[in-house]
């Protein structure tokens, strides 16, 4: 049929600790499981959810849908699983993808409980990432979180988001409008930084990974308060990049746990 793919795309990528992997219709029983023992801990950060998402009927027919939306490429939903692809760790969604002259498309996740706190998304998203980059031709990937949801924004801030505005009752989440932070990820062929608007380069995701998460934190807070730095924020400010980079004292950086 016109303006579908022949085939579901096969697609499974390997992390050090992960199997990443597009949803298929054998996986209603590891949904069912991760959203009803997730329940509680993913309520305030998601839609309202109905009870079908807790058993395997309820995900036949939406994993059918999934299905379709892969067939045409509107949307990749993605699963993170442990290597032995027993149990559905989290989830990862590129949703509303745009093709022409816009090559966009927006990134919801979600991970259990148990995984938090040990790097497994920022795992996965680098793969799922690179996979939408560099086979889907993505060259804009939006994500957006509430204001309050720091270690979100810190994720995003790590995987070379930038911050592009704020809006207020974006998104209804748990019953109630809530305020999101819109954050994006531009992919550039010639693999250089993204540029602010004063044309000097800032790849913010460079400066975390080479200073450190508590070294970054304390330079934006030190420009911020008007103290001295030390050797490590003293060698951030004299790139342009630092310099660009400090500029953005509303980034999730400052604000990451």
């Amino acid at each position: 049929m016109f303006g579908y793919r022949a085939a579901s795309p096969k697609v499974r990528l390997v992390t050090d600790r992960l199997v990443v992997r597009l949803a298929n219709e054998r996986d209603d029983y590891r949904l069912a499981e991760y959203y009803a023992g997730n329940r509680d801990y993913l309520k305030p950060w998601e839609p309202i959810r109905d009870d079908s998402h807790c058993y395997p009927s309820g995900w036949q027919a939406r994993l059918g849908m999934i299905n379709e939306m892969h067939r045409q490429g509107s949307a990749y939903y993605f699963v993170l699983l442990d290597p032995l692809e027993t149990e559905i760790r989290g989830v990862a969604n590129f949703s509303n993808v745009l093709r022409g002259s816009f090559h966009a498309c927006f990134l919801g996740y979600s991970l259990g409980e148990m995984w938090q706190g040990q790097g497994l998304m920022f795992e996965a998203l680098q793969a799922a990432i690179r996979y939408m980059q560099r086979q889907q031709h993505m060259h804009r990937i939006m994500a957006n979180y509430m204001p309050h949801n720091h270690r979100s924004g810190s994720l995003l801030a790590r995987l070379g988001f930038i911050r592009e505005g704020y809006a207020k009752d974006y998104l209804l989440i748990d019953g109630q409008w809530r305020d999101h932070v819109l954050m994006a990820l531009t992919h550039r062929a010639d693999g250089r930084p993204d540029v602010d608007a004063s044309g000097e380069g800032y790849d913010i995701t460079h400066w975390y990974n080479r200073l450190g998460r508590h070294c970054a934190k304390s330079v934006f807070a030190a420009v911020e308060q008007r103290r001295p730095l030390a050797s490590g924020g003293r060698l951030f400010t004299q790139s342009a990049a630092g310099a660009a980079a400090l500029r953005q004292l509303s980034h999730p950086l400052l604000h990451a746990n």
